[in-house]
């Protein structure tokens, strides 16, 4: 499933497709922290993502006409329980930024999965992408 992400959401049409409703952020002045997770609720200052698909959603509405990204932070757990119909676990998200080229995202890993933990790292590694510890 974890390479599905990509292959299954290319662009925003799929999830249009599929009643998950795209709507643009003209302003796009605002930042955002995203808390990606299905089960702890966001902390204050957070907007809460219970599924990939929905991240992702929030991920495209926060991009800049120049294609950068205005999120603080995504904090991500790894298992996405109940929710992973919408996506897969949240490593697929990880996989999705990685095919889109994003790697201006600060990245915080609060999952209690040991293995998903670290595999998790090993793409933000491998990406060189900033993490936050």
């Amino acid at each position: 499933m974890r390479l599905g992400i990509a292959k299954a959401i290319p662009n925003l049409t799929f999830l249009k497709n599929y009643g998950i409703i795209y709507i643009e952020n003209k302003e796009r002045s605002i930042s955002m922290n995203l808390w990606v997770d299905d089960i702890r609720p966001a902390p204050d200052g957070y907007n809460w993502a219970k599924s990939v698909h929905e991240a992702i959603i929030h991920i495209c509405q926060m991009t800049r006409p120049d294609g950068t990204h205005s999120i603080e932070v995504l904090d991500l757990d790894h298992d996405a329980g109940d929710y992973a119909w919408q996506g897969g676990d949240y490593i697929a998200l990880l996989d999705w930024m990685e095919m889109k080229g994003i790697n201006d995202i600060p990245i915080h890993l609060h999952t209690m999965n040991p293995v998903g933990r670290e595999n998790m790292r090993r793409i933000i590694q491998h990406n060189g992408w900033k993490q936050i510890y």
